[in-house]
């Protein structure tokens, strides 16, 4: 699971990397894109601020499978 937070409008740069994670898994396995947010499933995750401002904070994930 690849995860790219852009900040814009607003991003708080206090807040913790790791609790924006657990909602993004949620939602994920919420609608089905993933089958569960533990280690059996998710073995990699990866996140990067991109600290050039958008319009809007936003988040981007793209989800692949490890071979």
């Amino acid at each position: 699971v690849d995860v790219v937070i852009r900040t814009g409008h607003g991003w708080k740069t206090s807040r913790d990397i790791d609790n924006i994670l657990k909602p993004i898994l949620d939602w994920l396995v919420r609608w089905d894109i993933l089958s569960g947010d533990d280690c059996g499933v998710v073995r990699q995750i990866t996140v990067s601020i991109d600290s050039k401002p958008q319009p809007v904070a936003c988040v981007e994930v793209s989800v692949s499978l490890l071979g």
